[in-house]
């Protein structure tokens, strides 16, 4: 099938939230004057067609994005399904760990908790009124309240309105942070500059011995 075609039909089986969703997780891939100005999923398929990110050679980003909406049952217009699009993003995909982990705070949220969360949030009246967490979301990451290193203000709402929810967020710190080298044991051989640096002292050693030993010969004999 045409690649036109296909998104086509893709996004004749989306709906505004759905569209919403994925502006939401393109932020980072399209510019966000783009994203404000996009109408429709086929404006955001096109703007990712023009930036090189979706070919008919190159289609991952499609049905990534799909899966980390929900639209499960379009994946098989992709010849793929959940189950595959699961293991394949163990390991992070075109959208940012970052980014998906919002998405996913986003769509765990109860209706109590968004209450909460609004009320302890200093953000403009108009998202209070708005009550949708992924439009808080994108005014907090845009304005730079919060971002990939910093999540200060979500965990301080977080750990008075829900631990599920400051779970995610440790658990996304603790994928970013860099494995720490292990402590050498007893059994561990040195690297190869520690035994550089051993074998350079132990010649100095052995050359101050052969001095003190010549000087020591050299003495007796002057005594003599």
């Amino acid at each position: 099938m045409d690649l036109n075609q296909l998104l086509y039909d893709i996004d004749n089986n989306l709906g505004q939230e759905d569209f919403e969703s994925l502006k939401f997780l393109c932020m980072g891939l399209i510019p966000n004057k783009k994203l404000e100005k996009m109408k429709s999923s086929l404006d955001l398929f096109e703007e990712l067609q023009k930036s090189g990110e979706l070919s008919e050679d190159n289609m991952f980003i499609l049905p990534e994005l799909l899966y980390l909406i929900g639209q499960h049952n379009l994946l098989k217009k992709l010849n793929t399904n959940k189950s595959a699009m699961n293991e394949a993003l163990i390991k992070e995909g075109y959208i940012s760990m970052y980014r998906r982990m919002l998405f996913e705070l986003s769509e765990s949220i109860t209706k109590e908790d968004l209450r909460s969360i609004i009320f302890l949030l200093d953000i403009p009246s108009k998202f209070k009124e708005n009550k949708n967490f992924l439009d808080i979301l994108c005014y907090l990451d845009k304005t730079e309240v919060i971002s990939e290193d910093n999540l200060e203000v979500l965990e301080k709402v977080f750990r008075n309105v829900s631990q599920e929810l400051l779970r995610k967020i440790n658990q996304y710190k603790e994928s970013k942070e860099p494995l720490m080298p292990s402590a050498p044991t007893e059994n561990t051989q040195l690297s190869e500059p520690q035994f550089s640096i051993q074998v350079i002292f132990k010649t100095i050693h052995s050359i101050r011995m052969d001095m003190k030993t010549r000087l020591e010969i050299s003495l007796r004999v002057m005594s003599q």
